[in-house]
């Protein structure tokens, strides 16, 4: 009997476990396909993101061969060139300062200008600045080249702007993409730990029925070993039954026998 109910809770939990994991492969298949597709959102993304790329690599390529002594020689001036003025108020606008001489001069007598150049958040240039970027970067006088030939940290620092202003339109073109692509991420990354989770049931759900499987089996070993030995016994008691009759037989045979010597 115990056996048979041990039958009965396996066949439940199997069919559990078995409608479990059909689930749980459903589900696999489903996430893997929006994986794929979260990748193409990222890779395109990423594609246009690379567009700003060359302008921007080579923009702080031109700020990494600037030293102190380069912007020294910029703040030097007492009277700037119309070409480094022009500059560096482009510089302030996309900093977000006062666009004049005094500001600067100021900025740049900061120790860490460079580093701050260098490592600016070009992700989050708002829009005002970005068409104030643009009445410098439409002068036809104020390009990297012309301005190198006035001074080469200030055609630096131009070069800076112009990418700055590439970087900034072009992530207005990807933002969209990136935020989908965001939201993608996110309700994928959701839906993996809830398959990981679910696999875990499953698991817990296979052991036990793995376990109760053990359990029937070594029951149903004990219940055929007890059934052998009570069958052997069984024999060993007829045998034994015949071997009694035999010699009960053989007694009165004897007794027989003894009683004709008499």
């Amino acid at each position: 009997k115990e056996c048979e109910e041990l039958l009965k809770v396996i066949t439940a939990e199997r069919s559990k476990a078995d409608a479990q994991q059909a689930q749980v492969e459903a589900d696999s298949i489903r996430i893997e396909k929006e994986a794929k597709e979260t990748k193409i959102l990222a890779d395109d993304a990423t594609r246009d993101l690379e567009k700003a790329m060359p302008a921007l690599d080579a923009a702080v390529d031109a700020l990494e061969k600037l030293d102190k002594k380069s912007i020294a020689e910029v703040k030097a001036y007492a009277k700037p060139p119309e070409a480094v003025m022009k500059t560096m108020c482009a510089v302030m606008t996309v900093m977000e300062k006062t666009p004049s001489w005094g500001q600067a001069k100021t900025e740049l007598n900061d120790t860490n200008f460079l580093v701050r150049i260098k490592n600016f958040d070009k992700d989050n240039i708002k829009d005002t600045t970005l068409r104030k970027i643009e009445k410098f970067t439409k002068d036809s006088n104020f390009t990297p080249k012309l301005v190198s030939n006035v001074s080469l940290a200030a055609g630096a620092l131009c070069q800076w702007v112009h990418a700055m202003k590439i970087y900034a339109e072009i992530y207005r073109e990807v933002e969209p993409k990136r935020n989908k692509l965001r939201q993608a991420q996110e309700k994928l990354e959701s839906k993996q730990k809830q398959l990981r989770e679910a696999n875990a049931e499953l698991k817990k759900v296979q052991d036990l029925v793995k376990n109760l499987n053990d359990q029937f089996n070594s029951s149903n070993n004990e219940k055929e070993t007890l059934a052998r030995t009570a069958e052997e016994l069984k024999v060993k008691l007829e045998r034994a039954g015949k071997l009694v009759d035999g010699l009960a037989g053989e007694k009165v045979r004897w007794t027989e026998s003894l009683s004709k010597f008499d």
